[in-house]
């Protein structure tokens, strides 16, 4: 899990009126060299926080196939599912069973611009496009769909897509405060590539880590 998933992680969960409870992540295993990094239950202590993943492992509390969740309709009030998709092999399904279980807030991010990574193994990448018509197409009525693309608009490095009902309290700020990231990130990255036809690579590497640090610093104030 890199920074920016963390930085979204991380604005989400200020708004506590759009974070119902129980809280289930899928995808919650931290795998070798992601310990502590990738542990997102500190961004909601105090919560009932219940981590699913297919196998056992550090941050595994239940273990879930999210292709086929062992969950009643509507159980779950906040799910995340943060770069976990692309590792199972029929997404469309998992959406339409995330989107089942779930009462409230619904939460996805998926890489599009990232390197082959097998956790244990890699299958898909997904548009900002697909994620939007995938989070249509088994919305439940009176969803609200949001959809950002962190990145270039031909190549975003993260899609996030949101479902969320019942339209509580903070919405406005938080779609706000998410767009304010987005915008301030993607102006970066559009510098960066820019960068990429006059500098060497390891100069681009090294400025590319600079400016996205400045992006994940930008003011998200209300």
């Amino acid at each position: 899990m890199n920074d920016l998933t963390r930085a979204i992680v991380s604005i989400f969960s200020t708004y506590k009126s759009c974070i119902p409870e129980p809280i289930y992540e899928f995808g919650s295993m931290q795998v070798k060299g992601q310990e502590g990094s990738a542990d997102l239950r500190k961004y909601f202590l105090g919560t009932n926080f219940i981590g699913c993943d297919i196998r056992e492992g550090l941050g595994v509390d239940r273990i879930e196939n999210v292709e086929s969740i062992n969950l009643p309709d509507d159980s779950i009030g906040t799910c995340l599912c943060l770069n976990t998709l692309e590792h199972v092999q029929n997404p469309e399904q998992a959406i339409k069973e995330m989107i089942r279980v779930t009462s409230g807030t619904l939460l996805i991010a998926v890489p599009f611009k990232f390197p082959v990574h097998e956790f244990p193994s890699d299958y898909w990448r997904m548009t900002p496009q697909c994620m939007g018509y995938l989070l249509t197409k088994y919305a439940k009525p009176g969803s609200i769909m949001f959809l950002f693309g962190y990145g270039t608009n031909l190549e975003p490095e993260t899609v996030l897509g949101m479902l969320i009902r019942n339209n509580p309290s903070g919405l406005t700020n938080m779609y706000n405060t998410l767009g304010r990231l987005c915008t301030e990130y993607n102006k970066r990255a559009v510098k960066i590539d820019k960068m990429k036809k006059y500098l060497p690579g390891n100069l681009v590497g090294f400025l590319s880590q600079h400016f996205i640090k400045l992006s994940l610093q930008v003011d998200l104030a209300d």
